[in-house]
């Protein structure tokens, strides 16, 4: 027997919905599962390596704030409530200042969790 996984990181409040049925209608219409390693509240200074902006803020404005929960998205929400095809997924969540510790992990994972019941 073959598997195959569809996995894409980085859904976030900035995730247009048009974007996930554009790639992944085929998909789910075949009843094929596609995951989505969802950022419950993603920062929106993200840059790459190279200091250019993370291609997951691809629909940022000059007004969005530091950082934006997913839940605020409401029609990318809604569009994910109405496709249980869709799996998501924990992918990250930002830890402010220094260090991570076990105790900021466990801490991050509790609030992602608390903003991910929004969706």
């Amino acid at each position: 027997m073959r598997y195959v996984i569809l996995r894409d990181d980085d859904t976030n409040a900035l995730t247009p919905a048009e974007y996930l049925e554009q790639l992944y209608r085929p998909f789910l219409d075949r009843g094929l599962p596609v995951n989505l390693a969802a950022i419950p509240k993603v920062r929106t200074d993200a840059v790459m390596a190279n200091g250019s902006r993370e291609g997951f803020l691809v629909t940022k404005n000059e007004h969005a704030p530091l950082m934006v929960p997913i839940g605020n998205n409401e029609k990318l929400v809604r569009y994910l409530r109405a496709n249980p095809g869709f799996r998501i997924v924990q992918h990250g969540y930002h830890v402010p200042g220094g260090r991570s510790t076990f105790s900021r992990r466990r801490s991050a994972l509790h609030i992602g969790a608390s903003d991910g019941r929004s969706c």
